[in-house]
Parts: C-alpha cells; structure tokens; sequence
C-alpha cells in the first residue's frame, strides 16, 4: 500500500489509520481505490460531536475555603441558564468541575465543560472576553465569591476548528438505524492485502465497540489493529484485547 504526505511518498505492506472521524467526513484524506461502499455509509452515519474545555486558574481555590461542609464545596456543579446571560449565549445548563480537590496534583482551577452550542459560542470569544464572561454571569454563583477573585489564566480547547480533528468525539445519532454496527464496520478491515495491494485498518475512538469516544477506545483499537495486521501478514492468531 503506497501513502502519499505532504513531502514523502512511503510503500507498506499494511496501514493503520489513525485519523479521526471528523477528518474521514471530511475527505481530508484520499483513498484509491475509494473506501467500500458499507466502510463510507458508516463514516457518514456516525456523528461527530463537540466538546470543549475552558479551564480558569486563580492565586487559591476560593470557591472551597470557608464552606460549611466538605459536602457543600462544589468540586462538581451544574449551573441552570442565569438571566443575566446575553441574547445570543446559549440558554443551557453548564458543567463545571473543581480540579482543587483532585487526589494529586490539584491545582485552584475551574473546568467548564461545553458541548453543542455551547462550544461555538465560546469559540468566537477572545481570552479576555472568555474571562469576563464568566466572572459576569456564573463565578458569583459560587460561594465565596468577591472582586478580588481574580482569574490569573484562561486556557481553552478548540477541537471543533482543529484541522487535524474538527470535532472531539463519535457518538451514534439520534434516530441512527443500525450505529452499533457502523461502529463495528470501522473496527474492521477495510481492505485486505489481496484488494489493494496492502492491507488497511482504522484505529482510534470510532473504530470498534470498546470504550466508544474515549482515550482507553482509541488505545484498545490501535492494539487490536495491530494484532490484525500481524495475524493477516504471518498468520500469527493472537488473543483478541
């Protein structure tokens, strides 16, 4: 199997293809011959979501101090839309988790959880402007909260505009017919080493049944693939992950 990039062409006897699903609903990438038919109605079946993170780092983790309990200390929170918010914020419930308690490392820092509208909108905010909206409408909520809680840093993802990405994550759609066997199509070989001259395999978060959408998914796939291609190339039958 031959692999063109940018600046080298690279022949192999087998590929494993790690490339997200929002690159392969994309056609970022060309395939000849073109991927069979079953492999590219499971590509355009699948969703592909956005899930983002804007994470706020201040001088001490005040939201934690001074609380009547341990139990009140909100290491995990769901805000309800506050009527403060402006017209075009989306009106969604919002996540937000305390790294102040984790067990190592922690750190006084909020992680807001964003998805759907949520993460478009964030997206078009500057650092600035990401900070002020949150010391406006949700920071306050927070116990303790006062004008000396100042926020020292904002990091924020920005999957859905990465080109290597263009989203977070697969999930099966809403009214999806057969998504479970999308899923196990992607897990599969895609061509043999007889079709096209080397063989082909995914790999990653949307390939396969194990652990959908998550890091331990894309690392189960990847061994999986492999035990695949050395089986399909030396006939070697290894236990299956």
């Amino acid at each position: 199997m031959d692999v063109q990039v940018a600046d080298e062409h690279i022949c192999a006897d087998a590929v494993i293809c790690t490339i997200p699903l929002g690159c392969l609903k994309r056609d970022t990438v060309t395939f000849e011959p073109p991927l069979p038919s079953r492999v590219q109605c499971a590509i355009d079946n699948l969703g592909y979501g956005n899930l983002e993170k804007v994470f706020l780092r201040f001088e001490r983790p005040w939201w934690t101090t001074g609380v009547e309990s341990p139990e009140s200390s909100p290491i995990f929170h769901i805000f309800l839309p506050p009527r403060s918010l402006p017209p075009k914020a989306p009106k969604r419930a919002l996540q937000v988790f305390s790294l102040a308690e984790l067990p190592v490392n922690a750190q006084p820092v909020l992680a807001f959880y964003l998805s759907d509208k949520w993460s478009s909108y964030i997206a078009l905010l500057s650092p600035s402007e990401i900070a002020l909206f949150f010391r406006t409408h949700y920071l306050p909520l927070l116990p303790n909260y006062n004008s000396e809680c100042c926020i020292l840093d904002v990091f924020f993802t920005n999957w859905s505009a990465d080109p290597f990405a263009f989203g977070s994550y697969t999930h099966v759609p809403v009214g999806s017919v057969d998504g479970i066997n999308d899923l196990r199509i992607l897990g599969e070989q895609i061509f043999s080493l007889k079709e096209a001259k080397g063989g082909l395999w995914f790999a990653g978060e949307h390939a396969g049944l194990a652990d959908l959408a998550t890091v331990n998914g894309a690392v189960s796939s990847g061994k999986q693939a492999a035990i695949h291609v050395l089986h399909e190339l030396f006939g070697k039958k290894e236990q299956e992950i």
